[in-house]
């Protein structure tokens, strides 16, 4: 198996981590859009396999 080394800035381009932990917007559902799909994407799982395995946010209701 061939390792192929991947810089940060190509993964992620100009994005900030240091910005981020103060960014109270920047919540689960960001995280999945912009650090784990690229890292995905890098992996080489495609957008439609990605997309049928994430699921976005499920509500939940506890009934008694």
């Amino acid at each position: 198996m061939t390792k192929n080394k991947i810089t940060k800035s190509e993964l992620f381009g100009s994005l900030s981590f240091k910005t981020l932990r103060t960014n109270p917007d920047f919540k689960e559902d960001s995280v999945r859009e912009v650090i784990i799909l690229p890292i995905l994407q890098a992996l080489g799982y495609t957008n439609d396999a990605i997309k049928k395995k994430i699921f976005n946010f499920k509500n939940l209701n506890l009934t008694e």
